[in-house]
C-alpha cells in the first residue's frame, strides 16, 4: 500500500516527537507511507492542500493554530469525500470540550497519547481509515429513488413494502423506519419521499449534531407558510432520533403537531417528517407521541436469501453507471459463499465487502473470490470488536455534554453501568459534581436506595 498519511504534532515537544517517530515507524511496518510537515506560519495552508488521506492532528500547533482550526477549515473545503482527509486527533489535551468540539467538527476518533494501547489503538484507526477512503474512490452517487428500485424478492421484504404503502396510502405523517445499522433505512425512507414525488427536495438532517433550538430545523417551512408560499410540502428526514436524548425535538413536533403535521388545503401537511432509529424503544416513544407510523426494517439473514443475488447486482450496476467501469457480475459460487455468511452489518456490510473486492481486484491481480473472502473477514472482525467494546470514549464525552451532564442518562444511552461512565470521564479529567459531603449526589441516591 501506498496511502499517505500526514502526522502534525507539536514536536517541539521530546515527548511529542518520539510519539510522532513511533507512529510513522509502526506505519512503515505496515507499508504505509508517512510525512510530518515542520509546523510554521504556513501550517494551515500546507494541511489544507495537502493532499493526505488521514491526518493526525495534536490540539495545540505550536505558535500558529490549533487543530480545531485546522478542522473547522478542513470541513469547509469543497471536494468529493475521498478528496478530503479524515482527521483523528492524536494529543495529551483531556479536555472534554475539546473532544466534544472536535466530533462535532467531523473528527474520527479523539485519542488521549498517555491512553493504555494509545498507539495500536491510533494505527488500528488508520488502517480502517485507509480501507473507507478506499471505497469512498468508488462511492456510488446520490440517486432518485422511488419503491421499484427497493430490493423485495423476499417474502420477508415484500410484507414490509405492503405495509409501508397502505401506511403512505392511509396518510400517515411521521413515519419511522426502525432496524439495526445497514438494514437500509435511509434507503427505504428516501425511497417512500420519492414515491410521493417529493425527491430531491428533501432535507436531510442528523439529529446528532443538531443544537438546543430545534425551532430552527423547521424555520424555513414555517415562514414560508405564514408569507401565504409553500404551496408543495417541505419533507424533511431526521436520521439518528435516538440520540435526541433529552427529547426536546420530539416534543416539540408535538407541541406544534397542528402546524406541522395537519393536512392543508392541497392535501398535504406543512412538512412531511421521515426518520431513522435502531431502537425499537425511540420508535415506540414517537408512535406514542405523535402517531406515527412504524416500518421495522428486517436484518439480512436467511429469511433474506431471495434478495442477496439482487442487492449484488443492483451494487455493481450503480458502480459502473456511476464510473462507467466495466466491473463484471460475480459468479454464482461467490454470491452463494456470500450468502452464507452472517452479516452483522446487514446491507450495508455486504454492499461495502462488494465494493472494496470488486475495486482491489481492478488494482490488484487477485481472484475476487479470495478478496471476498478476505474483506469479508476483515470487516467481520470490526464489526465483533465493535460490539464486543460499545462505550466509545469519544461518544460518552459527547453524551455527557448533550445531557448536560447527567451520568444517568448518559449511561442509559450507552447501554453501560453507571461507574464505566464514571471512569471515562475522570479519564478526560471532567470534574464530577460532589456534593457536601465530597461525594457524587448519585453516589448518595444509589446507596439510599440499596
Amino acid at each position: 500500500m501506498l496511502e499517505q498519511i500526514t502526522i502534525v504534532l507539536n514536536e517541539r515537544e521530546p515527548l511529542k516527537q518520539k510519539a510522532a517517530e513511533d507512529i510513522a515507524s509502526a506505519l512503515a511496518e505496515r507499508k504505509i507511507t508517512s510525512d510530518r510537515p515542520k509546523i510554521g506560519p504556513k501550517i494551515e495552508q500546507i494541511l489544507l492542500e495537502n493532499e493526505s488521506q488521514v491526518l493526525v492532528l495534536d490540539y495545540v500547533l505550536g505558535d500558529y493554530s490549533t487543530g480545531l482550526d485546522i478542522l473547522t477549515k478542513i470541513r469547509q473545503k469543497k471536494g468529493k469525500p475521498s478528496s478530503v482527509p479524515a482527521v483523528i486527533f492524536f494529543t495529551d489535551e483531556p479536555s472534554l470540550d475539546v473532544a466534544v468540539e472536535a466530533m462535532r467538527l467531523g473528527a474520527k476518533n479523539f485519542i488521549l497519547m498517555d491512553s493504555p494501547g494509545a498507539l495500536l489503538t491510533l494505527v488500528e484507526e488508520i488502517e480502517r481509515l485507509i480501507v473507507q477512503k478506499r471505497t469512498e474512490r468508488f462511492a456510488v452517487v446520490a440517486e432518485d429513488l422511488s419503491f421499484e428500485d427497493l430490493t423485495v424478492n423476499s417474502q420477508v421484504a415484500r410484507r414490509v413494502l405492503q405495509s409501508l404503502r397502505e401506511l403512505v396510502l392511509e396518510g400517515n405523517n411521521p413515519l419511522v423506519f426502525v432496524g439495526e445499522r445497514g438494514t437500509g433505512k435511509k434507503r427505504w425512507a428516501k425511497a417512500t419521499f420519492g414515491d410521493i414525488g417529493l425527491l430531491p427536495v428533501v432535507d436531510e438532517i442528523d439529529v446528532r449534531f443538531i443544537d438546543s433550538n430545534i425551532s430552527k430545523l423547521f424555520e424555513r417551512y414555517v415562514t414560508a407558510h405564514e408569507q401565504g408560499g409553500l404551496y408543495y410540502p417541505g419533507a424533511l428526514l431526521l436520521t439518528h432520533i435516538e440520540s435526541d436524548e433529552t427529547g426536546s425535538l420530539l416534543s416539540y413536533i408535538e407541541r406544534n403537531r397542528s402546524l406541522l403535521l395537519s393536512k392543508r388545503s392541497n392535501g398535504h401537511p406543512l412538512c412531511y417528517i421521515f426518520a431513522t432509529t435502531t431502537k425499537p424503544e425511540t420508535a415506540q416513544a414517537w408512535k406514542s407521541l405523535l402517531g406515527a407510523g412504524l416500518i421495522s426494517l428486517p436484518n439480512l439473514d436467511g429469511e433474506r436469501l431471495d434478495d442477496f443475488a439482487s442487492l449484488i447486482q443492483d451494487t455493481i450496476e450503480r458502480l459502473n453507471q456511476s464510473y462507467s467501469s466495466k466491473l463484471k457480475p460475480l459468479s454464482a459460487n461467490e454470491i452463494r459463499w456470500l450468502s452464507s455468511q452472517k452479516w452483522r452489518g446487514n446491507i450495508g456490510q455486504l454492499r461495502s465487502v462488494v465494493i472494496q473486492a470488486l475495486t482491489m481486484s481492478l488494482e490488484e491481480d487477485r481472484p475476487v473470490d479470495e478478496l471476498l473472502k478476505e474483506v469479508f473477514e476483515f470487516s467481520d472482525q470490526d464489526l465483533q470488536e465493535r460490539t464486543a467494546y460499545p462505550v466509545n470514549e469519544f461518544e460518552a464525552a459527547r453524551l455527557y455534554d448533550a445531557t448536560g451532564g447527567n451520568i444517568r442518562l448518559t449511561a442509559a444511552q450507552l447501554g453501560c453501568t453507571i461507574s464505566t461512565v464514571k471512569s471515562i470521564l475522570e479519564r478526560f479529567q471532567s470534574p464530577l459534581p460532589k456534593n457536601a459531603n465530597g461525594n457524587h449526589p448519585l453516589d448518595d441516591t444509589t446507596r439510599a436506595s440499596s
